[in-house]
């Protein structure tokens, strides 16, 4: 058997946290005494389709989301010949078919990466434990030094940064964990340590509103202020709010920028030993201790709770919930064939039984979905277009979007799902 990883480069835009999350499973692997030369890489796009060489199975601890639609659900993501560990799970639907249940439960018990999953681990009776990202196990605390002066923000939106003290201002210095692929002059792990290694020297406070950014904040030592860019806090932060407290929009007066709680040593030596042994036990060289994950899901559920938002579906509930009644007739499209797509239109069909989806738009997808085929929205007439309510579910369609609706004269009738 073969150990493996995902390797990952956004087609456009690169996040810095998508591949944090596969350099927590490259630094699991050096803990464990395995070479980088041993680790096959499995690009992200061919999860489904591939084979080993020589037949032998590949063992892929699974700490990455998945957002992207797949007709059968988390039971059509991975190949026969992939044997997922899952360590870090993050799954956006709340509900799962038969044979996804089927699957998971051969793979028990389920690390999830937020209490929404579990949650839904949780209902469908799959063994499982609230895990957070193991990206929390990477850095070792750093020691305190004299260039620690800096106030990093990273990706502040203006309307949070003009709410901030102006103390904090003064010696800030703006980052971003978005960045084009073709403005990448280096390979992006080496982009990436260059970049967290500039936090862990130099800052002396870090405000963000990313989770991939946070997370090595706190293992590193950093301080570090989260802030959701909403009224209320993103399901993806349903665990981080055990170690740092997240503030919304509508309590940013009430930071304390002198309290800051010190990172949990034992809790990320813990889940990097249990994520060890669980990796082991698949190739026969340990067991699972139910235990061990018992007690680290305990440490993060111990928490007093936010109200909690799902970005993309939520907006749009809400949009549709402002324009619509119940009983209202409207055609409808997606752009974005992602899982929020699903989602939004399993709500439509329990809720507006009159709507009519009558397209779907997606310029990497050439399959179909609910009987429609996938196509550019390019290729539809415009005057069609603006006659149809429009969500737009993948992040990454939002400012094409935008573009688009702007060059056809679209001023309204479309929900932008991923837009604050």
């Amino acid at each position: 058997m073969r150990y493996a990883n995902i390797s990952f480069l956004g087609k456009e835009i690169c996040n810095i946290g998508d591949n944090l999350q596969l350099m927590a499973i490259d630094y699991l692997y050096m803990r464990m005494g395995i070479k980088a030369d041993e680790i096959v890489k499995i690009p992200y796009n061919e999860l489904s389709t591939w084979k080993a060489d020589n037949g032998e199975k590949a063992l892929l601890p699974v700490n990455f989301p998945f957002m992207e639609y797949s007709e059968q659900g988390l039971a059509g993501i991975f190949s026969t010949d992939i044997i997922p560990v899952f360590l870090g799970l993050t799954y956006i639907k709340p509900y799962l078919s038969q044979s996804e249940v089927e699957y998971l439960k051969r793979y028990e018990p389920i690390g999830c990466r937020d209490e929404y999953t579990y949650n839904t681990m949780q209902k469908y009776g799959i063994q499982s434990w609230l895990n957070g990202c193991m990206t929390l196990t990477m850095y070792s605390k750093r020691k305190h030094n004299s260039e620690e002066q800096k106030v990093y923000l990273v990706n502040v939106p203006e309307e949070i940064e003009a709410r901030l003290p102006k103390k904090i201002l003064a010696n800030a210095e703006k980052r971003k964990h978005l960045i084009k692929r073709e403005d990448l002059c280096e390979d992006i792990n080496d982009y990436i340590e260059r970049r967290m290694r500039e936090y862990k020297e130099k800052a002396k406070v870090v405000v963000t509103t990313l989770l991939h950014c946070t997370i090595p904040c706190i293992s590193m030592g950093i301080p570090v202020i989260v802030i959701s860019p909403e009224m209320s806090v993103s399901y993806r932060f349903s665990w981080v709010e055990r170690m740092v407290p997240i503030f919304s929009l509508d309590n940013i007066e009430n930071i304390s920028w002198n309290i800051y709680k010190e990172a949990d040593e034992e809790i990320k030596e813990e889940m990097l030993e249990n994520a060890i042994d669980i990796v082991k036990s698949h190739i026969g060289k340990s067991e699972i201790s139910l235990h061990k994950c018992s007690d680290i899901s305990s440490f993060f559920l111990d928490r007093v709770r936010k109200n909690y938002y799902v970005e993309g579906f939520d907006k749009g509930v809400a949009y549709l919930k402002k324009y619509y009644q119940n009983d209202s007739k409207f055609d409808y499209a997606v752009w974005g064939m992602t899982y929020i797509a699903e989602m939004i239109c399993k709500h439509i069909e329990d809720n507006y039984p009159n709507a009519k989806l009558v397209a779907v738009f997606d310029k990497n997808k050439q399959s179909k979905f609910k009987g429609k085929k996938i196509g550019k929205i390019e290729e539809s007439e415009e005057k069609t277009l603006l006659d149809i309510e429009i969500f737009v579910t993948a992040f990454a369609a939002t400012n094409v979007a935008i573009k688009y609706f702007n060059e056809i004269g679209k001023r309204d009738m479309f929900c932008l799902c991923y837009k604050s």
